[in-house]
């Protein structure tokens, strides 16, 4: 009798189990620059989580907002590097530190590269560490640094926005990156299986200029989790079934 309960339990549990959607991915971190401040502390749509802070490498690299030349809404961030030594940089600092082991994160941005050369890096980090290192080149071409450069078949148009999906399960080393809704390309980056917990962004090469928004970040727990934790309910109930009887 006790062992029927049990496939009833487990029966009724996995179909429940089934029947229930994923997880929906937890916004963490996003700014879309509409409150017309670099550096809005803290975030300006999620202001629960994560902070942005100015890097200004060598000085004369510049970060500012822009109402002229935009993705959505009326304003994006305009990032220059108008001499050899300097660059515009933007870091968010703990914009992922809630996310859990095994987590699957998404980060989500547009980005526009407009004068023909120039390279917006977009690093995922953890306290600081790179992780990985997407490439955003003026001509098109979009790479990952792993061991050496990763090449992409995707690429992306100059002069125009773009948008640049990049999805990494916590623990692993793989990143799967999708530009402009092509399919996604996986490459191993990094060795180490640190958690993504920073963001930063970078602008190299003189002589064009660089736009980014809608910038977001979210992150879906680890399935197994949930599944655990139904079957911890299970042998709950059949044991307190037995004692019962």
């Amino acid at each position: 009798m006790f062992r029927s309960f049990q496939c009833i339990l487990t029966v009724a549990a996995l179909s429940f189990v089934c029947s229930v959607p994923l997880a929906e991915a937890d916004v963490i971190f996003s700014d879309n620059f509409e409150s017309g401040v670099v550096g809005n502390l803290p975030a300006e749509n999620e202001p629960a989580v994560g902070t942005w802070s100015y890097i200004s490498e060598s000085g004369d690299g510049t970060l500012r907002i822009d109402d002229d030349v935009v993705y959505q809404g009326v304003k994006s961030l305009y990032m220059t590097r108008p001499g050899d030594d300097g660059r515009g940089a933007l870091t968010g600092t703990g914009v992922a530190a809630n996310s859990e082991d095994g987590a699957l994160l998404t980060l989500t941005l547009a980005f526009r590269l407009d004068g023909g050369t120039g390279e917006v890096s977009v690093y995922a980090q953890n306290a600081g560490t790179d992780l990985a290192q997407i490439g955003l080149f003026g001509d098109g071409t979009v790479g990952v640094v792993g061991t050496g450069w990763h090449w992409l078949a995707q690429t992306s148009t100059p002069n125009a926005w773009n948008t640049l999906v990049v999805t990494h399960q916590n623990g692993t080393t793989a990143w799967s990156v999708s530009t402009n809704g092509s399919a996604f390309e996986t490459v191993t980056a990094s060795p180490t299986t640190s958690n993504w917990d920073n963001l930063h962004f970078q602008f190299d090469i003189g002589g064009a200029y660089a736009h980014l928004d809608a910038i977001s970040l979210s992150a879906v727990p680890e399935p197994s989790t949930f599944v655990l934790a139904v079957a911890g309910l299970i042998g709950l109930l059949a044991y307190a079934w037995r004692k019962r009887r």
